[in-house]
């Protein structure tokens, strides 16, 4: 590098070291399902822990679990069809970048369509499977007459029960390996279905509740 005065650039040059240091700083991450999620059902997004002041905002869908300023997770339910997707952001106060944020644009989709009653299918989404004799089953009446695949879901999304030509005997207990293990009793909350009747070409989907 060179003085100048007076408009003249002096022939003395004078070195000057610069370094690069890295601030620590990590890109934001957002991970969740993001590309064809089914309407109405539950799913969960995580971004970095350890921050402060999480903000999170959703568009189509409502929170129904974490999201607040300290929560590094948020549980929405997808309620519209488009134009849907959530955004987060924190300080990060030990780099020199400590603001930021990130927009997750979200696909949903119908899943399939519900069935009305016109074809004797209607679905009892409250059980309790408490051995007392008394609404121990999910049942969903008039499931005998057609052949059949069944599907539950936790409300992360995740398969927990799946059987071909259900016959309303299903008592709160996992026959899919995931977050428990075969046999193991569901503990009480929100579920989601899946019934497919290939007969009629659609699929029956909804919320269940299930209450030890």
């Amino acid at each position: 590098m060179a003085a100048v005065e007076n408009g003249c650039e002096s022939s003395e040059r004078l070195m000057i070291t610069t370094s690069l240091v890295n601030d620590g700083s990590s890109p934001i991450a957002l991970t969740g399902e993001s590309v064809k999620v089914c309407q109405n059902r539950s799913y969960t997004y995580v971004t970095n822990s350890g921050k402060q002041d999480y903000s999170w905002t959703v568009v189509g869908g409502t929170i129904t679990e974490g999201g607040t300023s300290t929560d590094d997770f948020v549980t929405i339910t997808w309620t519209e069809l488009t134009n849907t997707g959530l955004n987060v952001s924190y300080v990060d106060d030990s780099t020199c970048s400590p603001n930021k944020m990130m927009f997750l644009a979200v696909e949903v989709t119908t899943c399939g369509m519900v069935l009305g009653e016109e074809f004797c299918l209607k679905v009892f989404n409250e059980f309790s499977p408490n051995n007392d004799g008394f609404n121990d089953f999910f049942t969903v009446q008039c499931i005998e007459d057609y052949s059949n695949t069944v599907e539950i879901y936790n409300r992360n999304g995740n398969l927990v029960y799946k059987i071909a030509d259900y016959r309303n005997t299903w008592d709160g207990t996992a026959n899919v390996k995931s977050v428990l293990n075969n046999g193991d009793h569901l503990p009480s909350g929100t579920y989601y279905y899946s019934i497919q009747i290939p007969e009629l070409e659609r699929n029956l989907v909804g919320w269940l509740q299930l209450a030890r």
